[in-house]
């Protein structure tokens, strides 16, 4: 390729400065060189292996970039390889040295680290640059997504707000810092989120629930939605699933001024990396695991009935499977238990992780209503996962066993709950096997990877409303926001009716039961006709979503919908 199709001339590139036009500096110096001085507006890159894997295939391609080395040999080289990539890239001519233009000192990267942005995060503007599909996935609350593509259109920056510290987000900070260079060519200052959502997901966060008689620390991790508790009696305290960085519950323990004596996971977790292990050798505790779960290194192996002494206090053990075949409960002075991943505050959990649903789905059943829904009312519960629409009590996520026994599902006979669990199909966590064997101990695993095998959506929760919006993509909020008329018939039991909160309830009615087992959804508007088909009584229980403008077929599940309409009172799911 010929140098005047790649090469930019110093002149040409300080009057596309001066005229603000679009683009992306990248100095390929040495960082020493760079801080000593270099083009203003440019920013310091290392195109290595990582980069070109990882970075180049995420850069926009209407983003028009120019490279700066010294001598211009390697900018050229690195242009070409660039090309290739289908991008709009060019190289300075004659290097570093020819530019006559104005320079600056020091580091331009902006960075800010997860734990500060966890402190203040009220007042940031969050600009998620990843792509639409990746987004929807799982993000940081509040956030606003602008893919990474849209900041070079003059429109789109300018509707990003200026009363706000703005913080570029992505997955591990790349894409987000080349937002943040894009943004601040643009004259828009911001900071790149350090670590990006994988740095995001280490963020520990303690709450104190109870003070006495015995003290109990929420630890959450902010990203994730993963819970972990320290338990404390008479200056000796216990920690159950805790998560990484562990290092954290050692601060904690130091600035409490208690000592960590014994560490305990309630199973082996399918979604995050336990920290158990490594706490209990950093702290010099002991490690008690379940002996159901099949680990394959050394630990003190509890099980049903056991007892564990601390401090002034005994925490009583119950085998609750069901999410797993050996998860285990706590019942700490018969006031409070810590419930795993078997029940949430607001849902109750999975049984499909380990490939043995009907006969999991059996042992959850009776785990939650001969064990768990037996203690006393009043008992607290404190689960290990919570999901973004659980609201906290004063920044805490609990519940109690009277409120539990008001969850959905939870009122119906075996068969049926066994039946209506099984036929759900929830997107599972990612890694998962992997993460299982790493906390088996079947797997070695790097402190530094973990991060990135942690990285995802919490998909431990496995509630109707989680059902709901996994199958039907928010399709409620949108019917809310549309100004055609239209009607929804759904299986939806009352103690669920929270789904539909803030809809006309005129425009909502309960499938008869002669047909929910097999029709899940089936919603009407003037022009189309949606309907989800469960088929939960044969084989395949997958569940398929149709969408149709064809006249056929929106007369005849037209007819079908009037006349199950007509056959049911309104307000009848609520």
């Amino acid at each position: 390729m010929e140098q005047k199709q790649l090469g930019i001339s110093s002149e040409q590139l300080e009057q596309d400065m001066i005229q603000q036009k679009p683009f992306l500096l990248f100095d390929l110096r040495t960082k020493e060189s760079f801080e000593k001085s270099h083009v203003s507006g440019s920013v310091h890159a290392v195109c290595d292996t990582n980069a070109k894997e990882k970075i180049l295939p995420k850069i926009p391609k209407n983003a028009k970039i120019v490279l700066i080395s010294e001598p211009e040999e390697y900018a050229k080289e690195i242009a070409q390889m660039m090309k290739s990539f289908g991008l709009d890239v060019y190289f300075l001519i004659g290097g570093f040295s020819s530019w006559k233009g104005n320079l600056s000192k020091g580091d331009t990267g902006k960075m800010i680290l997860a734990d500060s942005l966890a402190q203040k995060l009220d007042d940031m503007f969050l600009l998620d640059v990843r792509d639409r599909e990746e987004y929807s996935e799982y993000q940081i609350p509040g956030s606003v997504n602008i893919p990474l593509g849209e900041l070079f259109d003059a429109k789109t920056i300018s509707s990003i707000p200026k009363d706000k510290e703005i913080v570029t987000v992505c997955p591990h900070g790349n894409r987000a810092m080349i937002a943040s260079f894009a943004l601040a060519r643009a004259g828009i200052e911001s900071k790149t989120l350090a670590g990006g959502l994988a740095g995001w997901n280490q963020v520990l966060k303690p709450v104190t629930v109870v003070k006495e008689p015995v003290q109990i620390i929420q630890v959450q991790k902010v990203g994730k939605g993963c819970l972990s508790h320290i338990v404390e009696s008479n200056g000796e305290a216990i920690v159950i699933d805790p998560l990484y960085p562990f290092e954290k519950y050692i601060d904690i323990a130091k600035e409490k001024g208690f000592q960590i004596i014994k560490v305990i996971d309630t199973h082996q977790h399918a979604d995050h990396v336990s920290a158990a292990k490594d706490l209990a050798k950093a702290s010099s505790a002991k490690l008690y695991l379940s002996k159901y779960e099949g680990y394959v290194f050394d630990a003190n192996f509890i099980g049903d009935a056991d007892q564990i002494q601390f401090g002034k206090t005994v925490l009583r053990i119950i085998h609750t499977p069901g999410h797993t075949p050996g998860s285990l409960s706590y019942v700490v002075n018969e006031k409070y238990v810590f419930t795993g991943d078997i029940l949430f505050v607001e849902s109750i959990g999975r049984p499909d992780l380990r490939d043995k649903v009907e006969e999991f789905t059996d042992d959850l059943y009776n785990t939650l209503h001969n064990k768990l829904l037996k203690l006393p009312h009043n008992t607290m519960v404190f689960p290990t996962h919570h999901s973004q629409d659980v609201k906290p009590i004063d920044e805490a996520f609990y519940s109690t066993i009277e409120q539990s026994k008001k969850l959905p599902w939870l009122d119906i006979p075996k068969q049926e709950f066994i039946k209506k669990v099984v036929s759900i199909t929830l997107p599972r966590p990612m890694n998962y096997q992997k993460i299982i064997a790493v906390n088996k101990g079947e797997l070695g695993l790097k402190k530094s990877e973990i991060p990135d095998l942690e990285i995802g959506p919490n998909r431990i929760l496995g509630s109707e409303k989680d059902m709901i919006k996994f199958y039907h993509a928010n399709f409620l909020e949108a019917l809310k926001e549309r100004n055609v008329d239209y009607k929804i018939l759904s299986p939806v039991s009352k103690k669920s009716q929270y789904i539909f909160k803030n809809m006309d309830k005129t425009k909502i009615k309960e499938l008869c039961s002669t047909v929910k087992d097999n029709l899940c959804f089936l919603i009407k508007d003037d022009d189309e006709v949606l309907f989800f088909i469960k088929n939960s009584t044969g084989s395949n229980r997958e569940m398929r979503a149709i969408c149709t403008n064809s006249e056929t077929i929106i007369y005849s599940k037209s007819l079908l919908f009037n006349n199950y309409w007509s056959n049911e009172s309104i307000g009848d799911s609520n």
